[in-house]
């Protein structure tokens, strides 16, 4: 809400940037295409739900409520969306998508199943495996059984607290010490946003992206500014690209034949992680609590 707000507010009193000058050389995209697709987008999703039921397994009435929830809580990033010009990108991303994770599922023997995959294999689904956890946590268990006065965690609610207080320490530092100009540069919402990612992220994604963000977003940015602004996004790009077509690459040549990979960083390192908490239960190699 606050960018909506803040968006209307420029747009009324604030100067116009060399971008937006340029732009009103060309005619607007009529109001009837942004109208006729959503309602394109929203039929063909509601048919879906109606059809292919046992494959979707969402209700009629599931689409129109994460719609309306969508249009209340993330609309700040339908405006971004719609004003980066990434429908485009949307569509062939999101049919690519369903396309290449519907073929993984008919080729790749055991998907999924990391008890039956090759050892480091890439193809466990992490992922999913979190939704599934999730699932089981806020549904069938329970919050209250796990983060709740019967549960094991219940002091992680602890961070609630802390995380509202926290950006008002850092606030409140930087009027004591006005001088100290790096403390304005300590953001706790991007900080610990991050953690969101973990899991299905380990500790190894997180050292990655310090290490690569601290050298090209610090010191090739204060150092080699005129490269950092021709190349580093391009560098970023090139990053996930190699990501993406090295998992492929690997799954041809080795995993197909059955040859795992083991090198630091393709292990947790946490052999205990799968050991069951609970009071007296017994599993071989875990410890009995």
């Amino acid at each position: 809400m606050a960018l909506i707000y803040e968006q209307f507010r420029s747009s009324r009193s604030g100067k116009e940037d060399i971008h937006t000058r340029l732009m009103k050389k060309y005619k607007p995209i009529p109001n009837w295409w942004f109208h006729v697709t959503l309602l394109v987008s929203f039929l063909l999703a509601l048919l879906l739900c109606t059809v292919m039921k046992d494959q979707v397994q969402m209700p009629w009435w599931g689409l129109i409520f994460a719609a309306g929830l969508a249009l209340t809580f993330t609309l700040p990033i339908s405006i971004i969306t719609a004003t980066t010009n990434q429908v485009i990108g949307t569509l062939i991303a999101g049919t690519v998508d369903v396309g290449v994770a519907w073929w993984l599922l008919g080729s790749v023997k055991n998907i999924c199943k990391q008890d039956l995959l090759p050892e480091n294999s890439p193809w466990t689904c992490p992922g999913d495996h979190v939704f599934f956890d999730a699932s089981v946590i806020w549904g069938l268990v329970g919050p209250k059984r796990i983060f709740g006065t019967q549960g094991k965690y219940q002091k992680l609610n602890w961070f609630f607290l802390i995380g509202a207080v926290g950006p008002v320490v850092i606030w409140a530092l930087q009027k004591v010490f006005p001088k100290q100009h790096w403390i304005s540069l300590i953001h706790l919402p991007v900080l610990l946003g991050a953690t969101a990612s973990m899991p299905p992220a380990s500790t190894v994604n997180f050292n990655s992206w310090i290490v690569v963000g601290t050298i090209f977003n610090y010191f090739v940015f204060k150092y080699r500014k005129n490269w950092w602004e021709r190349y580093n996004y391009v560098l970023a790009a090139a990053l996930d690209a190699g990501l993406a077509f090295m998992t492929v690459l690997i799954y041809f040549a080795l995993l197909m034949e059955g040859k795992g990979i083991q090198w630091w960083g393709t292990d947790e390192h946490c052999p205990l992680a799968e050991c069951p908490t609970a009071k007296g239960l017994i599993a071989e190699g875990c410890p009995v609590f």
